[in-house]
């Protein structure tokens, strides 16, 4: 005959099962996410331009979910720096947010696609700014990539950003730049760069007056720079066809 035995209990502590439940969950959330491939179809810095009395630039962005399982997003604010009277929003799949909404969650469907854009309004102010966010996959809430929205703005065709040492007189027409110097033909170079600092357009000044013509160019803020012996003088000017 077998003696009574007391019965012991091998539930395991709230403690423990709650820490099994949240393993579970985040390989759960890390598996989906691997399967997700999110991947952003922009590039991580999204530049746009205008003039200050337009009521809204945009930086068009967009994610494409290229696994097989759909997956939950969260965009988080992680930085701003904005000129004066500027406002912004962040517009994801689900609605757009001012700038007092910090996040938001979405989901992304397998193989679908996703806007995400930055939103800058001047209030007819010049200057450059940027919002930037970063994009992190839940319930894991693991970071997948930062974006940056840059946007600029010029109050006028044409705007002097520093002193006239070369004695240049600049206008734009239409899309053309017109540069007359006094008498710097084979003296100075004109480069004329775009927001991001790349070079477009390089010439060496060998007439009273040159032309540039950028009839093919994408509309944008850009800037030109004459450099001499007499110094640097840099003219920045708005191409809005």
């Amino acid at each position: 005959m077998q003696p009574n035995l007391p019965h012991r209990s091998y539930r395991g502590s709230s403690i423990g099962s709650s820490f099994w439940f949240l393993f579970l969950l985040l390989a759960a959330g890390l598996a989906s996410s691997a399967k997700a491939q999110i991947v952003l179809t922009t590039g991580d810095t999204i530049r746009a331009s205008g003039n200050a009395s337009q009521f809204e630039i945009v930086g068009y962005g967009g994610l494409v979910n290229q696994g097989s399982n759909s997956v939950q997003l969260r965009w988080l604010r992680v930085g701003s720096q904005l000129p004066s009277g500027w406002t912004h929003t962040i517009c994801d799949l689900n609605s757009c947010y001012p700038p007092f909404v910090d996040s938001a969650d979405f989901t992304l469907t397998a193989r679908d696609t996703s806007n995400l854009d930055g939103h800058f309004y001047p209030n007819g102010q010049a200057g450059a700014g940027y919002q930037r966010i970063r994009i992190s996959t839940l319930p894991a809430n693991a970071p997948l990539m930062v974006v940056t929205f840059v946007a600029s703005t010029a109050s006028s065709t044409i705007q002097t950003l520093a002193s006239a040492p070369n004695k240049a007189a600049w206008k734009l027409v239409g899309p053309e730049l017109i540069l007359a110097t006094d008498g710097l033909e084979g003296k100075a170079t004109m480069r004329i760069v775009d927001i991001g600092g790349r070079e477009i357009h390089r010439i060496q000044i060998s007439a009273p007056i040159e032309r540039v013509a950028m009839d093919h160019w994408p509309n944008g803020v850009y800037q030109a720079v004459l450099g001499s012996g007499s110094g640097t003088e840099h003219y920045r000017f708005v191409l809005n066809r």
